[in-house]
């Protein structure tokens, strides 16, 4: 009938489905064919280097080309390394033939500029600032007097010209290069900069995608690691950002791990971390994890330890994050006979409002059977709580019989 869409039987639907698949699948290998083909041309070719982005992003798990990119990148570094070395000398060869500069006079101008370059932000655009900033480094060098003061002009002009060039001047005018300072250099590490933030957002719309992929990852915090300007305190906000959209992502916590030890980190502050993302969800166990990563407890802090698992078992006595971090804490020395006595009070008391809640039996088990190995009440009460279990825990039925069993011996001896 007209005017009606036509409703495709699930046959039509599979033909469709397998060609689109069949494709997917041929531009996939002919994509993977040119990229093997052309990986080891210098300089790198983009079309190949464009593709593997786009196969990349489809599935960020296939490792080679993570490799691929690596190695395009470590070529680009060489590179850049190899046409500094080559323009700084041709400017000390510049400053001889023009100069009278000694020795020492040229170490102090080349670790002058190194300084310049170093603290000067990445924004040309401002001809004043960059006079500014250089007049500081003159009047740093203006009372050695290694270096002509007639150079001093010159060097003024030159940077101020540095400045202001656009990207694309002088690139072609060898003369250019040579008496620039740098230019070149520069011109060569904001390009690079600039092709490592593609690949960190390339890396960003990948983690949209799969949010567990290792090499998406592993990648991004490679590219960080080359990076001439990393950001490391934004990579954090980052990876704080990912947290919450999934806060059991054991990939972000990681990842999270590896930038606090970059950069640094108080154990009271992640401890506070943890503790709001406890508070927020007591099943977190990556939280948990992470908590009994930053320090051992002694007896000034368990005591918080212990009330902050309590309170947590208490609100959902049927999650096992919890359980598992309590047991953790038990297994400290600095936990004492009272406090293990104290637990079981408190553990009878939420079997009144849960009497069928397996995970209580099992922590009076780990506490009872620390407590008393040789009194045969103890023993009595332990094979009861592992008969309840075997009733509550069906799957684990065997081990709560083979407890029994070692049980029952040692109460015969």
């Amino acid at each position: 009938m007209h005017g009606r869409l036509k409703v495709r039987t699930s046959e039509e639907q599979q033909l469709i489905k397998e060609k689109q698949q069949k494709q997917k699948l041929l531009a996939y290998r002919h994509g993977m064919l040119l990229i093997q083909s052309k990986r080891h041309e210098k300089p790198y070719d983009k079309e190949s280097f464009a593709i593997c982005a786009g196969i990349l992003e489809k599935n960020p798990d296939v490792y080679t080309l993570w490799n691929y990119r690596k190695e395009v990148m470590l070529t680009l570094i060489d590179d850049l390394s190899d046409k500094t070395k080559k323009v700084k000398e041709e400017f000390v060869e510049n400053l001889k033939n023009d100069y009278d500069v000694s020795d020492k006079g040229l170490v102090t101008i080349i670790s002058m500029l190194d300084d310049y370059f170093k603290e000067k932000s990445d924004d040309t655009s401002n001809v004043e600032n960059a006079r500014n900033s250089f007049n500081k480094h003159l009047e740093n060098i203006k009372t050695q007097q290694a270096i002509p003061i007639e150079i001093i002009s010159d060097l003024e002009e030159m940077f101020v010209r540095t400045c202001t060039l656009d990207e694309t001047q002088g690139l072609d005018d060898q003369s250019l290069i040579e008496k620039q300072l740098g230019f070149y250099c520069r011109l060569l590490k904001l390009r690079l900069i600039k092709l490592m933030q593609q690949e960190l957002d390339l890396t960003e719309r990948c983690l949209l995608a799969n949010p567990k992929s290792y090499g998406a990852w592993h990648h991004r915090f490679w590219i960080l690691q080359h990076h001439p300007k990393a950001d490391w305190q934004q990579e954090l906000k980052l990876v704080e950002k990912y947290l919450k959209y999934d806060e059991r992502n054991f990939h972000s916590w990681d990842y999270r791990r590896l930038l606090l030890k970059k950069l640094g980190y108080k154990i009271d502050a992640e401890l506070e971390f943890s503790t709001d993302k406890i508070n927020a969800n007591f099943s977190n166990y990556s939280s948990w994890h992470y908590r009994s990563t930053l320090k051992e407890l002694n007896a000034e802090t368990l005591e918080d330890e212990l009330r902050l698992v309590q309170n947590a078992v208490f609100t959902d006595p049927y999650d096992s994050s919890t359980w598992f971090y309590l047991r953790w804490v038990l297994s400290n020395r600095a936990v004492s006979e009272k406090h293990r006595e104290a637990l079981l009070s408190d553990f009878e008391q939420l079997l009144e409002l849960e009497p069928n809640c397996k995970w209580v039996y099992m922590a009076k088990c780990w506490i009872a059977g620390s407590l008393s190995l040789s009194n045969k009440d103890a023993i009595k009460k332990n094979l009861d709580v592992y008969r309840k279990l075997m009733e509550l825990d069906p799957m684990r039925k065997g081990m709560y019989a083979d407890y029994i069993k070692i049980g029952e011996e040692g109460d015969q001896e």
